[in-house]
């Protein structure tokens, strides 16, 4: 249903008459011409029709096509807006609410105290069929008055009507004869004002004259006299407005956005309205030229140099003269150089071999003819192994890999799976962060990577949360399962069938695993720190020892062994150093005594563990399915394990490099690269995950 709805402008403290004119001005306010019509005034002409219960408003001579809920005229002023119109028996009635949209308040005239007679919308010359035969007349009107000729009907909303507020609806109620098919009327309205004529006085206080400002300017003024208290303070430059907000007794501030605005001389103006309706006007001259903007398409952030990199970036100004210059520099931790310059853009592949197995930034700089700069910093790794063989990359953090699809997260923190034949991209999540998690036949299960988020399971073109998850490693996927903890629950997903199952709701909150046939181990805290293997629905006890004697946490399966740290507690209540130990489904087999080290890890029968040497370093030993212990490292440094593959080949860092070696470690080790990459076997394959990238490890 249209609204009825029209605009009117305050002329004087007495009448109002709906106008398009009496426009918003620094000099004094526009009288009205005796009889109360001022020359620019406006009528708004409404015409209903009876059988379809519609009514139209508009002012006379509008263009064909107006539409009756559009705002008539210019500026503020007072709204009428019609609806809920019914027709019942001889009653065409609907409800009509008032809305000001002046700056200051109406219905008084004196900015504080209602005026008797409030607000009232007048039909000007009666009410006139123009189809059929008969009459229509006011049946509820509030009164009959004299506003520009006797006997004119009106509605009231008394009260005082503050700026932006609406009345509450009124129900008009016009009767009419059978014959009457259409009628028209014509309104306007007399709304009570604060008669003004007083002045606000304010100084600037940012920003300065002639300043350049760019995509926003803050505007700070002092309000240092007024005739009555200052109602709003509102600062426009251009088209685009902000209200003032208080920040200390006589100051306003608040940020004008210009961003889009083309750059030149533009006047800021800050504009003051009382309660009374008194204004006062400030106006600052100032020049809009926002610093240039970069377009960068490569490198996104943790691109992956081996060593080559591409740079992809423009420079683009809203000054008609454009960017000046731009630059593309490298900085390393101990060095930096300069790649190249240019003046609009850059687009070339650089080597970054200076910088091998570094982090650096790359610095994009672009500056604009008056000298303004814009600097993005995107940072990327320089890996270039030969050992490492270029699988795929996308966003900003590269997740989990498979043979058809890469899950990813982007610099907005989204999650993405894309298709690896294809190279389409599907959205997952928004706002993940940098996730973690890993693909499933269905789709992908991911985490927010921080204390209280969540954990979100997207399926079939689908988004589930599946709640809270408590760490940052409390979400582990292998296989077709998945499990997580709240911090005390302890949840498992069969990631085929998309169900939960509640494994324990006293279980620790972290390292906890999964093995690819579904078998769950976890340790609890009730009773205290003994570890369980969930299978088949059922719970086994792995281990069940005092805790004044034992702590038995963190255990690991492959679905066969399970292996954890069984600490000596000597009746301590923090936890002890311990014995790495094994229990294959019948008996526990320590694997090494005096460790408070749980690196340790199972594929396939085999077992990987660290032992301290004679001399206190740090060695790595495995166990192979048939119970043959092998020593894997035998070195001056300390070495960590970081897994181990379902063949008993072995990835472990020493000092800052990674490394793999084949069971049975009769030969040299491969030094893969540096130890910030993440090794992880898919079967066989040994994949390492870099920023946004995968390789695959040739050794």
């Amino acid at each position: 249903m249209p609204s009825l709805r029209a605009v009117v402008h305050a002329c004087s403290a007495g009448v109002l008459v709906l106008a398009a004119a009496c426009a918003d001005s620094t000099s004094p306010r526009v009288q009205p011409l005796p009889g109360g019509e001022g020359p620019a005034s406006l009528r708004l002409v409404c015409r209903a029709e009876v059988a379809t219960r519609t009514v139209a408003c508009a002012a006379p001579g509008a263009a064909e096509g107006v539409r009756a809920d559009r705002i008539v005229g210019q500026g503020g002023g007072i709204k009428l807006t019609s609806s809920n119109i019914a027709v019942v028996a001889d009653s065409f009635m609907f409800d009509v609410t008032v809305t000001n949209q002046l700056e200051y308040p109406v219905g008084t005239t004196d900015g504080l105290n209602a005026d008797p007679n409030g607000i009232r919308v007048f039909f000007v010359d009666g009410i006139h069929t123009t189809q059929g035969t008969g009459s229509v007349t006011v049946a509820n009107a509030d009164g009959v008055g004299v506003f520009t000729a006797a006997g004119q009907a009106y509605f009231a909303y008394p009260g005082v009507l503050q700026p932006a507020a609406t009345t509450a609806p009124r129900r008009w109620k016009l009767r009419f004869e059978p014959g009457v098919e259409s009628f028209s009327f014509g309104l306007y309205v007399s709304v009570p004002v604060p008669p003004g004529g007083g002045s606000v006085w304010m100084t600037f206080l940012a920003p300065a004259a002639n300043s350049v400002v760019g995509d926003s300017v803050v505007v700070r003024v002092r309000v240092d006299s007024a005739s009555a208290p200052v109602l709003s303070v509102k600062a426009s430059a251009a088209g685009r407005s902000v209200m003032l907000a208080p920040v200390s007794p006589g100051v306003v501030t608040g940020t004008l956005q210009l961003a889009g605005l083309p750059a030149g001389p533009i006047q800021l103006r800050v504009h003051a309205v009382t309660q009374r309706a008194d204004t006062g006007d400030v106006v600052r001259p100032l020049t809009k030229d926002s610093p240039p903007t970069l377009v960068v398409s490569a490198p996104v952030r943790n691109t992956v140099a081996s060593p080559n990199l591409r740079i992809d970036f423009d420079c683009v100004d809203d000054a008609p003269a454009g960017c000046a210059s731009v630059t593309a520099r490298v900085l390393g931790a101990s060095s930096s150089a300069l790649l190249a310059s240019g003046t609009t853009g850059i687009h070339l592949l650089f080597s970054l071999a200076g910088f091998e197995e570094q982090q650096p930034t790359i610095e994009l700089k672009g500056v604009d003819s008056r000298g303004q700069a814009r600097i993005a910093s995107v940072p990327v790794y320089v890996e270039s192994g030969d050992a490492l063989v270029f699988v795929d990359s996308a966003g900003s953090g590269a997740m989990d890999l498979d043979s058809a699809r890469l899950l990813f997260f982007d610099a907005a923190g989204r999650a993405w799976l894309r298709d690896r034949g294809t190279g389409s991209r599907t959205l997952a999540a928004e706002g993940v962060g940098t996730a973690y998690g890993w693909l499933h036949p269905a789709g992908a299960i991911f985490a927010t990577p921080s204390i209280g988020g969540h954990v979100y399971d997207w399926r079939s073109g689908a988004l589930f949360d599946l709640g809270k998850v408590n760490s940052s490693s409390s979400l582990v996927a292998k296989g077709g399962w998945a499990i997580w903890s709240d911090g005390l629950v302890l949840t498992r997903r069969d990631l085929a069938a998309g169900t939960n199952a509640t494994v324990y709701t006293q279980a620790g909150s972290i390292q906890n695993d999964v093995a690819e046939n579904g078998d769950v181990v976890f340790w609890s805290r009730i009773p205290l720190h003994d570890v369980y293997r969930y299978r088949g629905g059922g719970l086994t006890a792995v281990t069940a020892d005092p805790d004044s004697l034992y702590w038995n946490v963190y255990p690991v399966t492959d679905g066969t062994n399970v292996v954890y740290l069984k600490s000596a507690q000597h009746g301590q209540t923090v936890l002890e150093p311990g014995r790495v130990t094994l229990w294959d489904g019948t008996a526990e087999t320590v694997l090494s005594d005096a460790s408070s080290d749980a690196r340790y890890a199972v594929n396939a029968g085999w077992t990987a563990y660290q032992v301290t040497d004679g001399v206190g370093t740090r060695q790595i030993r495995t166990r192979a399915p048939d119970g043959t212990l092998h020593q894997v490292t035998n070195l001056l440094s300390h070495t960590v394990l970081r897994t181990v593959g379902p063949d008993g080949t072995v990835v472990y860092s020493v000092n800052s490099s990674l490394y793999v070696i084949r069971a049975p470690y009769g030969g040299s080790p491969t030094r893969l690269g540096l130890n910030w990459l993440r090794p992880s076997f898919k079967g066989t394959e040994l994949l390492l995950f870099l920023g946004n990238t995968v390789f695959r490890a040739s050794y």
